[in-house]
């Protein structure tokens, strides 16, 4: 892939809760959520990475990390649960709970990094 030059990058997903990625020799190596729930447990941790390219220029691409917990609004919840679907309407609010707990964890995560270390984490969500 590096002799020929014509490799962006590579994508792959795996059964962990992070995501990540590295530049290796040109070519982004990167790393995706893991899109599955285990039984009727939802991390908040679990998503799914969407990868863009334009048809017209394909020297680069634009990729983000989607989490589960970002799909449902209170609106949504409302709507299942007005609808009769309670396991649906109990699992997106859980979700959705779990979220703004981990979203909280990552924020200050990320202040205690930069006050014990002095440096910024770069990680994209």
């Amino acid at each position: 892939m590096v002799e020929k030059g014509d490799v962006l990058a590579v994508f792959s997903g795996h059964d962990h809760t992070n995501a990540f990625g590295v530049k290796h020799k040109g070519i982004d190596i990167v790393n995706s959520l893991s899109t599955r729930s285990q039984n009727d447990r939802f991390s908040s941790q679990y998503g799914y990475r969407i990868i863009e390219i334009d048809e017209r220029d394909t020297s680069k691409y634009a990729t983000r990390v989607m989490h589960w917990y970002s799909l449902f609004t209170v609106k949504d919840i409302l709507e299942l649960k007005k609808n009769g679907d309670i396991f649906g309407s109990k699992t997106a609010a859980g979700v959705t709970f779990r979220g703004l707990i981990q979203r909280f964890y990552t924020k200050t995560g990320r202040i205690f990094c930069r006050i014990v270390t002095g440096k910024k984490n770069t990680y994209k969500d």
